[in-house]
């Protein structure tokens, strides 16, 4: 999330609000535009420059959107048998193993993280996660959501309560671009140590490792 402004992103989806009015307004300018011909050109013009101003804000909202989106990570308790294959295969390609997703850490990094910390950004951070869950409901449910509105609406109410009763914070997952972290082998020869907090994921590191190097040996 390098060089993005942070109060702008935990803020409320303003551009998207925006882009709504403009909307609504590039329509009600062409409903005129039809029913009063004489007037059709000005209206048309101010029609014209609603909608694009209404698909600058869509842009712009879709950016905050994903950093929202950003702010939950990829938060995948599983995965099949061929998706890790897919993976080792090309990991192994390049000479590496395959750690998850990630970013490398480095100085913009720090400087972002700091600059968040120094905001009231823990309600900013359960809204946009609560708004990034309610979204990623509808989209996975979108044939309960239309045949029963009121228990969709129901669940979609509780969300806010569930997402402040989780452990921990994720949005260090939208401090950088996420993607597949590779380590050379020859890291791995002679001693290693990992270290990290409860739940950091040192054991799924070493899961990840060990399934690897029997991925290996099999093929």
């Amino acid at each position: 999330m390098k060089n993005r402004n942070l109060a702008y992103q935990l803020g409320p989806n303003l551009p998207g609000r925006r882009a709504a009015v403009c909307a609504i307004g590039a329509a009600g300018y062409g409903v005129a535009a039809v029913c009063m011909p004489q007037m059709a050109l000005p209206l048309g013009v101010v029609g014209g420059y609603l909608a694009a101003k209404s698909a600058f804000g869509i842009r712009e909202a879709m950016v905050k959107m994903r950093f929202e989106s950003a702010m939950l990570g990829k938060r995948r308790q599983w995965m099949t048998h061929d998706e890790f294959a897919q993976l080792a295969i090309q990991a192994a390609g390049v000479g590496s193993r395959w750690l998850g997703y990630g970013f490398s850490w480095d100085a913009e990094h720090c400087q972002s993280t700091v600059d968040f910390l120094k905001q009231d950004w823990r309600e900013h951070y359960r809204q946009a996660v609560t708004n990034t869950a309610k979204l990623r409901y509808v989209k996975g449910h979108l044939t309960d959501c239309l045949l029963h509105p009121v228990d969709s609406l129901n669940v979609l109410r509780t969300m806010k309560a569930v997402v402040s009763t989780q452990p921990g914070y994720a949005w260090i997952h939208a401090m950088g671009e996420e993607k597949p972290l590779l380590l050379p082998n020859k890291n791995f020869e002679g001693h290693a140590a990992v270290f990290g907090t409860t739940g950091s994921g040192k054991s799924r590191f070493l899961e990840l490792m060990i399934h690897q190097v029997s991925w290996r040996a099999k093929n």
